[in-house]
């Protein structure tokens, strides 16, 4: 449950601080209209921007407690794989050609065209 709350969380400021931030700059680019009506433009700024930031730490707090008692958490069950025959399990790295080892950066002896290391070396 605690990594669910920290992804909540962590998601949940990440969407509103970009939003935020957005809402910031256009702020910015508008206060200078401010001066218009003869008030300062920097007080007219600092004021909107912490109004703004107050409602940014509502908007956060209310978001995570929203989504924390609106998830719900299913476990679920790893696939589980089936037992390959004792035939199939050769180990490709010990796979020799003409009797020479492949190497690491050889064309793969499958016919991909990749290097080995890129293609059945894993």
């Amino acid at each position: 449950m605690r990594v669910v709350e920290r992804l909540v969380m962590l998601r949940t400021i990440d969407s509103l601080w970009v939003e935020h931030l957005t809402a910031m700059e256009n702020m910015r680019q508008g206060i200078g209209l401010v001066a218009v009506g003869q008030r300062d433009p920097l007080v007219a700024y600092k004021t909107e921007g912490h109004s703004q930031f107050q409602n940014l730490l509502a908007a956060i707090q209310h978001g995570v407690v929203h989504t924390i008692y609106h998830v719900g958490l299913a476990k679920r069950e790893a696939p589980q794989k089936a037992p390959a025959p004792a035939q199939a399990q050769v180990s490709l790295k010990k796979q020799k050609v003409g009797g020479k080892k492949i190497g690491r950066n050889d064309p793969c002896p499958c016919g991909s065209g990749k290097k080995y290391k890129h293609c059945c070396g894993r």
